[in-house]
């Protein structure tokens, strides 16, 4: 079981010397553990849907390794497909922990490797299991987890987070856009410490509040469908009204802050329960697609600098003449 993307994985060469100093490449593989089909639904309109993302960056797709470091003048985000981690007529049903089993290993070698792994589909657990293999092979390095979902997803003993926690593998858990927090939840936020800032924060506050948060440690972006309103992604198990739009999340997403992205799971979908336009996209498909897209830009440009040290840098490069003083370089 796994077989053939297993070898496929262990058969990738590292990432070229020409990558030294710089971010990247991705690695997308699908995971489709405890919701079927997630991954590929997914995956499919990912690679049909346009390629550019919000600040005129373009992904490019490659099947094989290594793959050509793109010069500093040409914002290119490579994107390794590794395909889906169960392989269409693959015999077998996995259980949880063959899926767990894999998906450590596939982290590992990606990892290992200088890739940076991006898990898509399933119900969550890919991120416990990229967690610790990335863990495993730097123990001594600090980790902070962002967790975007409805749910807190801390009171079963299971649980991703909860299991990351009392295992002591993070540095801290920043939980964005819960609505739906039981007494147990709020019991464990408060043992580990946990900080988080639940919808009804977010708007007493602002959007604002989260965008310059500063961290120095590398970070785990994790990403349940949930956590956006049931109107942008009606397919989830369990809609909660109240969530975020598209574009609140990217606006959030955009104010990451951290020295390097580890590993991103986006995970949740059910496309048995989306709702579709006549040529059969569903509208759950068609956010996370755009979700992802921007997970793998941030893969590439996160930086510890807050928006105003961000924007200054900019304009000392724009004064030495390294980058166009015109922010819309088609015009």
């Amino acid at each position: 079981m796994f077989s053939k993307f297993l070898s496929h994985v262990k058969g990738l060469p590292p990432r070229s010397t020409d990558w030294a100093n710089r971010m990247g490449p991705v690695a997308l593989m699908g995971y489709s553990g405890g919701i079927p089909q997630s991954a590929n639904r997914l995956l499919q309109h990912f690679y049909a849907c346009p390629r550019d993302s919000d600040i005129y960056a373009e992904m490019t797709f490659h099947k094989t390794a290594p793959i050509e470091c793109p010069p500093e003048t040409v914002f290119f985000m490579p994107v390794l497909e590794c395909g889906n981690m169960l392989a269409e007529g693959e015999a077998g049903t996995p259980s949880k922990d063959d899926w767990y089993l894999a998906s450590t290993q596939a982290t590992t070698e990606l990892t290992e490797k200088s890739y940076v792994p991006v898990s898509v589909g399933g119900n969550g657990p890919a991120t416990l299991s990229m967690i610790e293999a990335y863990k495993n092979l730097f123990p001594t390095e600090d980790v902070v987890l962002l967790h975007f979902s409805a749910h807190p997803n801390l009171v079963q003993d299971d649980a991703p987070i909860r299991v990351l926690l009392e295992k002591n593998l993070l540095k801290g858990v920043v939980s964005v856009g819960n609505r739906c927090v039981t007494s147990m939840d709020r019991k464990i936020r408060k043992q580990h410490h946990m900080f988080y800032m639940d919808m009804h924060a977010i708007y007493s506050k602002g959007l604002f509040c989260i965008r310059d948060i500063r961290n120095d440690y590398p970070v785990f972006i994790s990403i349940d469908a949930s956590v956006m309103d049931p109107a942008f992604a009606p397919a989830v198990e369990t809609p909660i009204p109240g969530g975020l739009s598209t574009r609140e999340l990217l606006h959030i997403m955009n104010g990451i802050r951290g020295p390097k992205v580890i590993g991103v799971d986006i995970h949740g979908y059910n496309p048995a329960l989306d709702i579709h336009r006549g040529d059969g996209i569903g509208l759950t498909q068609m956010a996370l697609a755009k979700v992802l897209k921007e997970s793998i830009l941030k893969c590439y440009t996160i930086s510890t600098q807050t928006e105003e040290e961000g924007m200054a840098r900019v304009q000392m490069m724009q004064r030495q003449g390294t980058i166009s003083e015109n922010p819309y370089p088609d015009h």
